[in-house]
C-alpha cells in the first residue's frame, strides 16, 4: 500500500511538472508594451462602464477614464523601457478606444453609428459608411459600397 501511495505522488508530480510552461524572458519593452495593453484593457472597461451608467440615466464622467489611462502610460513610462514615447501612444489609444466604445453604444441603442464604419456584412446607410482593410490600413468607399437591395439599410459588401 506504501508503495502504490508512493507511485500516486511521483506520478502527481511529474503530470504536474509536464503540464507546467515556462516563459522566456522578456525584455522592458515586451514588459511595458504588456502593461499598456492592460492599461487599455481597463480604459475600455471603464468606458463601457460609463456609457452604461449614462444609457440608464445615470451621470458619468469619460473624462476620468481618460485620466487613469493617462495616469497609468506616465507611471509606466517612468519605469523606463518602453518602446514609443509617452505622447505617441497615450493620446491614440485613449482615441482609438473612445471610438470603439461610442461606436458600439450606438450600435446597441440601434442607431446607426456616425462616424463609424464597418466591414463586410455591417450595416450602413452609404457607401461611405462602409470599410475595410488594405495594404494600408482601413479605407473607406469603393471597393466597400452599401448594398441596400432589400432596403434600408444595407449591408457592407465588397465590389467582385
Amino acid at each position: 500500500m506504501r508503495y502504490s501511495g508512493l507511485m500516486f505522488l511521483l506520478a502527481s508530480c511529474l503530470s504536474l511538472s509536464v503540464g507546467r510552461t515556462t516563459l522566456a524572458a522578456s525584455t522592458p519593452a515586451q514588459k511595458c508594451e504588456a502593461a499598456k495593453l492592460k492599461a487599455a484593457g481597463k480604459d475600455a472597461a471603464c468606458r463601457a462602464n460609463a456609457l452604461a451608467k449614462m444609457v440608464l440615466g445615470g451621470t458619468s464622467d469619460l473624462a476620468a477614464c481618460d485620466m487613469k489611462l493617462s495616469d497609468a502610460y506616465t507611471k509606466l513610462q517612468a519605469k523606463g523601457g518602453c518602446a514609443t514615447p509617452l505622447g505617441a501612444d497615450a493620446s491614440i489609444v485613449t482615441d482609438f478606444v473612445d471610438t470603439a466604445s461610442t461606436c458600439t453604444s450606438e450600435m446597441l441603442s440601434g442607431n446607426f453609428p456616425v462616424g463609424c464604419c464597418t466591414a463586410q456584412g455591417g450595416t450602413c446607410l452609404v457607401n461611405n459608411d462602409c470599410c475595410g482593410t488594405s495594404p494600408t490600413g482601413f479605407i473607406r468607399g469603393t471597393p466597400y459600397f452599401c448594398n441596400t437591395t432589400g432596403g434600408t439599410p444595407g449591408f457592407c459588401d465588397v465590389l467582385q
